[in-house]
């Protein structure tokens, strides 16, 4: 029963740490959509 509740925990670390990586990995590739930068419309 532990051994279940180890892996499980285990596995959602894992997605989390895998969706963090993703964010960061986005944000470098197209950073200002992530922070809300708009250029100025003139």
């Amino acid at each position: 029963m532990i051994f279940l509740v180890l892996r499980l925990k285990i596995g959602l670390n894992i997605k989390r740490v895998a969706a963090h990586l993703l964010n960061v990995a986005s944000s470098v590739v197209n950073p200002f959509d992530k922070v809300g930068f708009r250029e100025d419309e003139k």
